[in-house]
C-alpha cells in the first residue's frame, strides 16, 4: 500500500506537468493566430462540416501519416431548398512514405455557387521533424491552380439590352498553400494559410484572398473501446472569422458520432462507420442556427474513404487519420 501511494505521488506532478504544458501549447496557438484580428463572422473558401475527419483539405501539413494511400471524396449540397445554393465536391489523396518522412498529395476542389463555379487544384507536400521522442512538427506546402467562372448570363434583368446580360468570363490563377502540424501524443494543433501570394487588398471576383485555418485536437481514451476527441477551429479572412466547436467519439475503432457548432451558423450532426477495413462512409447534417433556417431544408454532406495498400487493419486505428 505503501508503495503504490509513493508511486501515485510521484506520477502527480508529472500529470500537473503535462496538463500545463498542454494548456500552455493551446493558448500559445491562439494567441499567434489572433493577434490583431477583428472578431467578425463569415467565411468564403467551400464549408466542409466533416473536415474533422481530414485536414488536409485545408492543411498541407496534414497529410496522412498511416501507411498505405488513403482517397476521400466528399459530396456536399448546401442550404438545400434554395435555387442556386452552394454545391462542393471534393476529391483528396495522399500517400506517406515513412521512411523518407514525407507525404505527397493531391487535392480537387469543385464548387458552385449561383453564378460562379471554381475549381482548385493542388499538389500537396509535407516533411516530418521529429522534435521529442513523442512529439513531431510538420512542414506543408500546396501549389496549384484556381479556375473561376463567373455567368451574367443566367440572371434576370430588367433591360435586356444591358451588356451584362452576356458576359460570362472565365480565368485561371496560380494558387499557393503554406502549414504547419504539431503533434505531441493525443494533442494536436495545425495552422495554415491558404491563397498566401494574394493579400486582402487585392482580390477581387476572381482572385481568391488569404484565409487562416487554425484547429486545435486532443484524444481522450476512455477505455479500449471508447475515445472522445474535442476539437476547436479557426477560420479567417482579413477581419472575418469563424469559430467552430466539435466532438468526436469513437467506439471500437468501427463507427464515430460527432456534433459540430460553428457559432452563428449551424449544428451539424456526424456518422462515420467502416463499411470493411478498407472502406469507410460519413454522412453529416447541418441544422442553420441562423435566419435561414425558416427558408431551408438543411445543408446534406456525404464522404467516402478508402485506403490502398499498407496495413489496412489499422486504418481506424491511426490517431493522425482521425485529425
Amino acid at each position: 500500500m505503501l508503495n503504490n501511494s509513493l508511486t501515485n505521488y510521484a506520477n502527480t506532478p508529472q500529470k500537473i506537468i503535462k496538463m500545463k504544458t498542454i494548456l500552455l501549447q493551446s493558448i500559445l496557438f491562439i494567441s499567434l493566430f489572433l493577434i490583431g484580428i477583428t472578431i467578425v463572422f463569415g467565411q468564403a473558401d467551400p464549408q466542409i462540416s466533416m473536415i474533422g475527419f481530414d485536414r488536409s483539405i485545408y492543411n498541407p501539413a496534414a497529410i496522412n501519416k498511416s501507411n498505405g494511400t488513403i482517397a476521400s471524396i466528399i459530396a456536399r449540397q448546401q442550404w438545400t431548398g434554395f435555387e442556386g445554393a452552394p454545391s462542393t465536391q471534393v476529391i483528396n489523396v495522399s500517400k506517406n512514405f515513412t521512411s523518407k518522412r514525407f507525404a505527397l498529395g493531391l487535392t480537387v476542389i469543385n464548387d458552385y455557387i449561383g453564378i460562379e463555379n471554381s475549381q482548385n487544384i493542388k499538389l500537396k507536400y509535407s516533411y516530418m521533424v521529429n522534435l521529442t521522442e513523442k512529439s513531431t512538427i510538420t512542414f506543408g506546402l500546396g501549389a496549384g491552380i484556381i479556375n473561376r467562372n463567373i455567368n451574367t448570363s443566367k440572371l434576370i434583368f430588367d433591360n435586356d439590352t444591358d451588356p451584362s446580360t452576356i458576359i460570362s468570363d472565365q480565368e485561371l490563377k496560380p494558387d499557393f498553400d503554406l502549414g504547419i502540424e504539431y503533434n505531441h501524443q493525443n494533442f494536436t494543433a495545425g495552422i495554415s494559410c491558404l491563397h498566401f501570394i494574394n493579400s486582402y487588398k487585392s482580390s477581387t471576383n476572381y482572385v481568391t484572398p488569404r484565409h487562416y485555418y487554425l484547429y486545435l485536437t486532443y484524444n481522450f481514451n476512455i477505455n479500449n473501446q471508447i475515445s472522445i476527441k474535442p476539437a476547436m477551429s479557426v477560420n479567417n479572412i482579413h477581419n472575418i472569422f469563424l469559430m467552430e466547436l466539435n466532438t468526436i467519439v469513437n467506439y471500437n475503432n468501427s463507427i464515430e458520432l460527432g456534433i459540430s457548432y460553428r457559432i452563428n451558423d449551424a449544428v451539424a450532426a456526424m456518422l462515420r462507420i467502416a463499411i470493411t477495413h478498407q472502406i469507410q462512409l460519413g454522412y453529416s447534417y447541418d441544422f442553420s442556427a441562423s435566419a435561414l433556417r425558416n427558408y431551408s431544408s438543411g445543408t446534406h454532406e456525404i464522404m467516402l474513404i478508402a485506403k490502398f495498400g499498407g496495413n489496412n487493419t489499422n486504418l481506424l486505428k491511426s490517431p493522425r487519420f482521425f485529425d
